[in-house]
């Protein structure tokens, strides 16, 4: 039995092809029963179903050299399959990679739409805000501006001048405005007017109606040598402001620097300064308005001071080794001591001698000190001995050099003395000079040692008893007497001549 098994395995294995045999596909017949039934099996590898005849589709038929290949096939179909569901994998990861940057892009875009909204809002907030603030005039400044409306003209054109002026920043919105407060079919006179960016859009539009707002045009003189109190009683005189809105103004108003670029020149925190703007309110003839605002009047005397000062005024100052506030503080005494202008160089001359010569010492001037009592009393005096000896920046007699502010409001030509001293054809020798005396007639007398001085004074003194008993030339008891004004003179300078009406 083992050897027949044996032998049989070897046939088998003799009997085994070397290739795989190709599997046949045929259709076959069964029959039933007969002869030769088990050996057409055998040979065609089919099986015959028993007692049928019957056409059997192709069924493929593996010889035991096949084996294998059933294997090899289900491996190729899990190959298959494994690719089918990498393929829908791979679709699958481009799909939810696709969902994914439409997911990015559509938040992209809500969060770029919500910015946009969000920028828009708050342009369209910053708009409406800044309409409300220059409807009613809230944050803006109360600067004073003269505007001119011409004849026939209606909101439009008075939306216009007033945005071209500076005084709303929205003409259409002041059109709309007019609109809905039914003021477009008012009459408006045509004119100038002065009105001011602090003043809201009912005011302007009842600014221009003459049956709701009249004023009355007031001419005011800013004599030569007036000081800041001076001024402010002048205007309030004339029916302009009060004394304390002035006073608010000139020492606390914020100016624009750069616009009124000289006010940067002035010493912060001066202990000593009475005035802010003392020097700088230039002495002249002005036209107001009876309702005209303080800060308009002050800035109006500063805009002339600013036309008629350049800025190379500021090159001669350091030329001379002078500050600004130097050079009109030695203006303002040129001009309170003097009255023509032909002395103004030779006096200049000899307060620089003054300065220049410390065995002299002081200065030793009157108005100086008539500048601290006329503010603290209201009025000018005639000094006394105790006055000259009172202990005060102001008092040239007791403190050497100038005095630490202005004392009056100087003009350009004296400004000019003061930064050039020199002699003139009258009095060639200014250089030598150390005194001087403004004499009954309005000139000044010259001296170069103490008792020429003292014989001048004698004179003077005579000068002024005779004048007095004839009546021909009245003494000079004021030394900032009101009836000397400022002329309209074309260079500006304002030089002061005797009112003929006084």
């Amino acid at each position: 039995m083992e050897n027949r098994s044996d032998e049989n395995k070897e046939i088998n294995r003799s009997e085994m092809p070397s290739a795989p045999v190709e599997k046949e596909e045929k259709p076959l017949v069964a029959e039933t029963g007969g002869e030769g039934f088990e050996k057409k099996s055998k040979e065609d590898g089919v099986k015959h179903l028993p007692y049928t005849k019957t056409r059997i589709s192709t069924i493929p038929m593996y010889t035991h050299a096949d084996q294998a290949k059933p294997k090899k096939e289900k491996k190729a179909k899990k190959e298959r399959n494994w690719k089918w569901f990498s393929f829908k994998r791979s679709g699958q990861r481009r799909k939810n990679k696709y969902d994914k940057d439409e997911m990015i892009a559509g938040g992209v875009k809500t969060v770029t739409m919500v910015v946009i909204a969000t920028i828009v809002a708050v342009v369209l907030a910053f708009l409406f805000l800044r309409g409300v603030m220059d409807i009613f005039a809230i944050g803006k400044s109360d600067y004073p501006v003269k505007v001119t409306i011409e004849e026939y003209s209606g909101v439009s054109e008075i939306a216009e001048v007033l945005h071209e002026n500076g005084v709303i920043r929205y003409p259409t919105l002041f059109k709309l405005w007019a609109i809905l407060k039914n003021d477009t079919n008012r009459n408006f006179e045509a004119g100038e007017y002065i009105v001011s960016p602090a003043m809201n859009y009912d005011d302007l539009l009842d600014v221009f109606v003459p049956s709701e707002y009249e004023h009355t045009e007031v001419t005011i003189k800013i004599p030569v040598g007036s000081s800041v109190d001076d001024v402010i009683d002048i205007f309030v005189s004339n029916g302009i402001g009060t004394r304390e809105g002035f006073e608010k103004v000139i020492n606390h108003h914020e100016f624009d620097t750069e616009k009124y670029w000289f006010l940067k020149e002035l010493p912060e925190n001066d202990p000593h300064r009475i005035w802010r703007l003392e020097g700088f309110l230039y002495p002249d003839t002005y036209f107001f308005y009876s309702d005209s605002s303080e800060l308009f009047a002050i800035t109006k005397l500063l805009d002339r001071f600013r036309e008629l000062f350049k800025k190379g005024y500021m090159k001669n100052c350091e030329e001379q080794g002078m500050t600004l506030v130097q050079a009109l503080t030695m203006a303002s005494i040129i001009t309170k001591e003097t009255v023509n202008d032909e002395d103004y160089k030779p006096v200049s001359q000899v307060l620089a001698n003054r300065l220049d010569h410390p065995e002299f010492g002081y200065l030793s001037r009157d108005c100086t000190l008539q500048y601290k009592i006329r503010h603290e009393e209201g009025a000018y005096r005639e000094l006394t001995q105790a006055d000259r000896e009172l202990a005060t920046p102001f008092n040239t007699h007791t403190t050497p050099g100038l005095p630490p502010t202005p004392i009056c409001s100087p003009t350009i030509t004296t400004i000019q003395a003061a930064l050039y001293p020199s002699a003139t054809d009258t009095h060639p020798d200014a250089a030598e000079y150390f005194y001087f005396v403004l004499m009954v007639d309005e000139y000044c007398a010259y001296a170069k040692t103490e008792e020429e001085y003292l014989a001048l004074l004698e004179k003077d003194r005579i000068d002024r008893e005779n004048a007095a008993q004839g009546g021909d030339i009245a003494p000079d008891e004021n030394p900032m007497p009101d009836d000397w004004l400022g002329d309209e003179t074309e260079d500006g300078s304002g030089r002061a001549e005797q009112n003929a009406a006084a």
